[in-house]
């Protein structure tokens, strides 16, 4: 049976009038800019976003607008607000964005955030979201198989042995240098000091891991999950230790990586948005 073709134009034109207001009611909705870095450690968010609807069950779950881009976030059943994603290449760049006023809220590392608040970025960590998953990382063709034998290399070394790091305030690279200091071992960021046992060489972002890896850049290089992972199953590199597990016994176990963050004008004017994305990704 086919429908008359008056019947046919009112029905596209109501399906027409349902997409504006859908439309209108997205345009109402505040939207806020919201961070995370392409890591393991951050695939509560990514997950949230990728499956949606998913976890309506939870409460609360992203709506995609555009995919990979832009995401209604739906509380009880309810659009309470737009995130608009945006990509950053380490949890330093976050801190810059948000003190640049580009980012409202996000997931960084730990110390990159807490860096940033002493330098009087106005933002705060919300909850934690993981301990660990770091690991150093050196050639699958090395001759170091433990941490102790990395120790002995280096005191037999003439020069400083170089290891990659893919931003300066990052959890991985500020624990490998407290371990290694408590080594005794003097560490440096300074190409030209001779001097220094150990050279720690900033890559810039976790992309160049790898590759600095594989190109014999760097002896070994430090950071999140998945690099570590990512070296073994491509017969890059072999993870030499977890951090977790560096000495001395105890010290580095449970140490705090990711955490979600807001700033402080969205804390104060938007409690109810920043709840509702600290329980979607703690939740998910």
């Amino acid at each position: 049976m086919f429908v008359p073709s008056t019947l046919r134009r009112l029905a596209l034109a109501g399906i027409a009038v349902l997409g504006l207001c859908s439309m209108s009611v997205a345009a109402e909705l505040p939207a806020f800019k919201t961070g995370f870095i392409f890591t393991t450690h951050h695939s509560p968010f990514q997950v949230a976003a990728s499956r949606g609807e998913a976890f309506r069950d939870l409460g609360v779950y992203l709506k995609p607008l555009v995919e990979r881009e832009s995401y209604e976030l739906i509380k009880d059943g309810k659009p309470i607000a737009i995130l608009d994603l945006v990509v950053a290449k380490s949890g330093s760049e976050t801190a810059t964005l948000f003190a640049q006023k580009h980012l409202d809220m996000g997931i960084a590392s730990i110390t990159a955030i807490m860096a940033g608040i002493d330098k009087g970025t106005p933002m705060k960590i919300v909850c934690p979201l993981q301990t660990e998953g770091m690991a150093l990382v050196v050639p699958k063709d090395s001759s170091l198989t433990s941490w102790e034998s990395l120790l002995q290399r280096v005191k037999d070394s003439k020069e400083p042995v170089k290891i990659g790091f893919h931003s300066p305030t990052s959890a991985p690279k500020i624990v490998l240098e407290g371990a290694l200091v408590k080594a005794g071992l003097k560490v440096t960021l300074d190409p030209s000091d001779s001097k220094a046992d150990v050279l720690l060489v900033d890559l810039k972002e976790t992309s160049n891991l790898l590759a600095s890896l594989t190109a014999g850049q760097v002896e070994a290089v430090v950071g999140p999950s998945p690099f570590p992972e990512v070296a073994q199953t491509r017969g890059i590199g072999k993870v030499l230790v977890n951090l977790g597990e560096l000495p001395p016994a105890g010290q580095w176990a449970n140490f705090p990586c990711c955490v979600g963050v807001a700033s402080e004008e969205m804390i104060a004017k938007h409690p109810e948005v920043v709840r509702a994305f600290v329980a979607l990704i703690s939740r998910v």
